[in-house]
């Protein structure tokens, strides 16, 4: 009998749940594949996957979507890790180069634009351009751990965006799942996850090691990523849906999963 597939993202916003997912003997019945977001969400489209932690905009178009865990990659405000860095102030940025590993913050990126930052700037894919530094007009989305690494004299943290838009949290992956799944297999997935989770002093203590000295994990898994979903991110996730949905700012998507050169 094949083993059910999990997707997760390769980044430290996850390592919890890999940590728990692994240490609580989850390995055993599951097909874990860590990658990058955009790829987790096209093998759980594609059915590659069962169930995966991925951008919440793919539930557009994720066959059977459902929402599985009370566990997702959240912020109440600044998570520091999904940032559009740019070389002058936002109302001066003329053109956005964007990162292909993102989706749900690559499409918060251009609803923050539009409706809050009142800015309507090119938007083209490829940060490689930039090198990760934006100059002249541009501006970089970047996800994950590169984030911490960036060089710019503006950094704006989408997270906190979306909190002064909205006042609410925001969620940017959830645990979705393609198909029905057995409640019992459910149950030991959640139990690893929350093992990760409520067990942060023992993951920092294996992965500090193993990251740049100027990466502080512990404050970024105790404060600035928020692993619950509870009801306020439920709502700010509904929220952010709709919006995505009444303004089209996923339209640009494409069904084969390919990324577009430019929108």
């Amino acid at each position: 009998m094949s083993l059910i597939g999990i997707s997760l993202p390769v980044y430290l916003n996850s390592v919890p749940f890999l940590y728990g997912l692994q240490h609580s003997g989850m390995d055993a019945y599951a097909d874990i594949q860590p990658d990058i977001p955009s790829v987790c969400a096209d093998r759980l489209r594609r059915g590659q996957v069962d169930v995966g932690l991925v951008p919440v905009v793919e539930m557009f178009r994720i066959p059977s979507a459902r929402v599985v865990s009370r566990w997702c990659i959240g912020a109440q405000g600044v998570i520091r890790t999904v940032i559009l860095a740019s070389a002058v102030p936002l109302e001066q940025v003329d053109t956005v180069y964007l990162d292909a590993h993102s989706r749900t913050s690559v499409t918060l990126a251009r609803l923050l634009a539009r409706e809050y930052w009142q800015i309507a700037p090119r938007w083209v894919y490829g940060i490689e351009q930039m090198n990760g530094t934006p100059s002249g007009r541009s501006g970089i989305v970047l996800i994950g751990d590169k984030a911490f690494d960036v060089q710019a004299p503006y950094v704006y943290d989408l997270g906190e965006q979306w909190q002064l838009f909205t006042g609410l949290p925001f969620v940017f992956a959830a645990w979705i799942a393609n198909r029905e799944l057995p409640q019992p297999w459910l149950a030991r997935m959640e139990d690893g996850l929350s093992l990760g989770v409520g067990q942060l002093d023992e993951v920092l203590r294996e992965w500090t090691p193993r990251v740049s000295s100027h990466i502080d994990l512990d404050t970024y898994w105790k404060k600035q990523v928020d692993f619950h979903l509870d009801a306020p991110k439920e709502q700010a996730m509904a929220l952010f849906l709709e919006k995505v949905r009444q303004g089209g700012y996923a339209s640009y998507l494409p069904e084969d999963g390919t990324v577009p050169d430019f929108l």
